[in-house]
């Protein structure tokens, strides 16, 4: 794992995956994108497992002015981003099922687990709160 902590972009993959999606001609899309690959693929790999959450943190300082580290400035808020909120909670969910490798490889992490698992169970709960 390229992770120096439990955050969503405090991972080499995560910090990629911001950055392609800020480099997007159409974040929403390229968002929307993203969930999709995350959703319809039948097994979640390491690195694909950030196709998932990234988008939803992305979706989530947006909806709910949820602060991330490593997180920075984002463009003025796209229109309909509200609408990406259900399938973003769906592809984090997906993360969290326990067969999934990068779910795997944080479990092995006894003091840091508790944490990263919170904190994706937290970023569903927003997004389905305000979907």
């Amino acid at each position: 794992m390229g992770a120096w902590g439990t955050g969503i972009f405090e991972d080499d993959c995560g910090c990629d995956v911001l950055s392609d999606i800020l480099d997007a001609e159409n974040l929403i899309e390229e968002l929307s994108d993203r969930l999709s690959r995350a959703l319809e693929t039948e097994t979640i790999e390491y690195d694909e497992a950030f196709d998932a959450l990234v988008p939803a943190a992305v979706i989530d300082a947006y909806v709910s002015g949820t602060a991330y580290a490593g997180l920075g400035d984002l463009p003025p808020r796209p229109a309909k981003i509200g609408e990406l909120r259900g399938r973003a909670a769906e592809a984090v969910s997906r993360v969290l099922r326990p067969d999934v490798e990068i779910h795997q490889l944080w479990r092995e992490n006894q003091a840091d687990y508790p944490r990263w698992k919170a904190n994706l169970e937290g970023l569903v709960a927003r997004l389905r709160a305000s979907a």
